[in-house]
């Protein structure tokens, strides 16, 4: 497939392909062939179209932190959310932020986590309030749980800042009564799992 994408100058298939090869040896736990494959997706990416994909930032961020290189990590976590905000992907920002605190939680600087955090959670929850449809809002509500789990986390075991971690609780309890007043009857799934996931944060 390679070959006959690269046959083709298909620099968007050559991204694709690669990023699916980095995402194999991801799963085969070898990180340095991951991140090398994955390297080449991105300029691939670049020159196809004109500019970083945040993306792929992101995931390439993520395997430079499980490889330790925090440093790289983080640059490539900042560029994620400058990409996206740059090309105007919203929904992006939020996911690259999420990144980002998470390198900064393992280089130890959990204030700054902290602040990046809230950025990502107020981006998350003005785009859950411009959502035209129930389905939009919890298709959101679903993708911020891991995110809010992981805030509550970071506050309650390394900041300690009670008020602060039930308020990121209650954050994702008003979105969850929103929801379940929009849809009329009953609330959906993604909303009670990510109340679950916040609330397994509190008794562990």
């Amino acid at each position: 497939m390679l070959v006959r994408a690269k046959a083709q100058n298909d620099r968007y298939q050559i991204a694709d392909i690669y990023t699916t090869a980095s995402l194999v040896s991801r799963t085969q736990k070898d990180i340095p062939e991951a991140i090398a494959y994955l390297n080449e997706a991105l300029q691939y990416a670049e020159a196809g179209y004109g500019s970083p994909t945040a993306e792929i930032q992101s995931d390439l961020s993520d395997l430079y932190r499980l490889d330790g290189n925090l440093s790289k990590a983080e640059e490539l976590a900042r560029n994620a959310a400058e990409s996206a905000q740059a090309s105007g992907n919203i929904p992006r920002i939020p996911p690259a932020l999420h990144a980002l605190a998470q390198v900064q939680i393992s280089q130890h600087k959990y204030a700054e986590a902290d602040r990046t955090y809230d950025r990502a959670a107020m981006i998350q929850d003005i785009m859950i309030g411009n959502a035209d449809s129930t389905l939009g809002k919890t298709a959101l509500i679903k993708a911020a749980s891991d995110l809010y789990a992981k805030h509550f986390a970071l506050v309650a075991e390394h900041l300690d800042d009670t008020e602060k971690a039930f308020a990121i609780i209650e954050q994702v309890r008003g979105r969850v009564m929103t929801d379940l007043l929009v849809a009329g009857v009953t609330t959906s799934p993604e909303s009670v799992e990510a109340e679950r996931k916040s609330r397994a944060c509190v008794s562990s």
